[in-house]
This record gives structure tokens, C-alpha cells and sequence, in this order.
């Protein structure tokens, strides 16, 4: 039988709570200085762990006293920046997690995800050309369909929509299936004066959906 979110979240507790007192024990018996770095080494591990599973179904603030802990447990750790800085981002802070995806980059620097959920807070701050930067860098270390439409997305908005349509063609060619790329680049290409190419996404775009509608799938062989 399957368990649930629920169960799976308790189950893991347990485990963590049950590894604690084994090192506890150890300390008490002598273990030292092993114990303490045993300690370290997996508890931390399994908070980030078990935060991840609270953010899955949006327990952001749970996730982020679990975090908490790990960073007292270990503060050297970048995943563990990365991971409260999102969910800070989640719960509406942004400047505090603007403040540990930096940290997490001074540990780091190579972090596309992290660059890339920092553009989202400047470019919903308005900051457009700071979102691009950060795009730019991201996709100059790890390139992502993901990353190419939010930078699209951001050019919209600065109306360099030739530039967005340039990366919505990265997009189209990495992602098998993406009618709402074929649209967001179809207005585009209205706005230029391209009614061919408009024309021509628009109804891939709504063969993509028809597919969709008769199980069919759709995208490239």
C-alpha cells in the first residue's frame, strides 16, 4: 500500500529522531569527537532532505524550521542557502532570500537554479535588466528550455520581442510539446508584422491541443 505525503513525512522523523539518540548515546559513552562529526554529516542531510518533501506540497514555513536547524547543525553547507532562500521566496520574502541565494553563491558560484530564482525576484521587482543578467549568466553555465522562457518572458516585457522570440525558439526545438510557447510566440510575431509566422505557430499551437484533447500526444519524433 502506498503511504501518503503525511506518512512518508512522519516516517522520516522518526528515522531522524531515532538517529539522533543513537548519536546522543555515543557522545554519552564517549564516542567524542566521531560522534560530533557523525552528527553533522548525516543529520543535516536528512533536515534538507525532509524539508524538501514539506516544500513539495507548499509547507514552506515548516520546510524553513527544518532548514533552520540544518544551517545550526551545519552553516557551510550551499544547499541548505539555496533551499531557505526559496522558500522564503515562496513565503513573500524576498529580500531574505535575495540575502541567502548570496550566500549560497559566495559558497558557490556555480548555481544556475540559484541565478535563476534571483532573476525571478528582480524582474517581479521590476528590474528587468538585472533579470536578464541573471538569466544570461544561468544559461551561460547549463543551458534550460526552462530559463530560455523565463528570459523570454522578461524581454516581453522590455518589448525586445525579437530577442523573446529568439529563445522561445530555443524552447520549441528542446521541448517535445509546448502549444503555449507556439502562442506566446505567435503574438510575437504579430506584433512584429509576421502574419505567416503567426499564422503558422497559432495553428501548431492548436494542432498540439486537438492531439492533447484525443490522447493522442503530439511533438517531435
Amino acid at each position: 500500500m502506498e503511504l501518503t505525503e503525511d506518512q512518508r513525512i512522519v516516517r522520516r522523523r522518526r528515522r531522524l529522531v531515532s538517529y539522533t539518540a543513537v548519536v546522543v548515546l555515543l557522545i554519552l559513552a564517549g564516542g567524542g569527537v566521531w560522534a560530533y562529526f557523525s552528527y553533522k554529516t548525516y543529520r543535516a542531510p536528512l533536515l534538507i532532505h525532509e524539508s524538501s518533501i514539506l516544500m513539495a506540497p507548499g509547507h514552506y514555513q515548516e520546510a524553513l524550521d527544518r532548514l533552520n536547524e540544518a544551517l545550526r547543525v551545519d552553516p557551510t553547507r550551499r544547499d541548505i542557502f539555496a533551499q531557505r532562500g526559496f522558500a522564503y521566496q515562496n513565503l513573500g520574502k524576498p529580500d531574505l532570500a535575495l540575502e541567502d541565494y548570496e550566500r549560497a553563491l559566495l559558497i558557490d558560484s556555480h548555481q544556475p537554479s540559484v541565478l535563476v530564482a534571483r532573476g525571478m525576484i528582480y524582474r517581479g521587482r521590476g528590474e528587468l535588466p538585472r533579470a536578464i543578467a541573471e538569466f544570461t549568466k544561468s544559461l551561460e553555465m547549463r543551458e534550460n528550455p526552462d530559463t530560455y522562457y523565463e528570459r523570454a518572458q522578461t524581454y516581453t516585457l522590455m518589448e525586445e520581442n525579437r530577442k523573446a522570440i529568439a529563445d522561445l525558439d530555443k524552447v520549441v526545438e528542446a521541448l517535445r510539446d509546448a502549444p503555449h510557447v507556439l502562442r506566446a510566440r505567435a503574438l510575437l510575431k504579430e506584433k512584429l508584422g509576421d502574419q505567416a509566422g503567426f499564422q503558422a505557430d497559432l495553428a501548431a499551437a492548436q494542432e498540439f491541443e486537438r492531439r492533447a484533447v484525443r490522447g493522442e500526444g503530439g511533438g517531435k519524433k
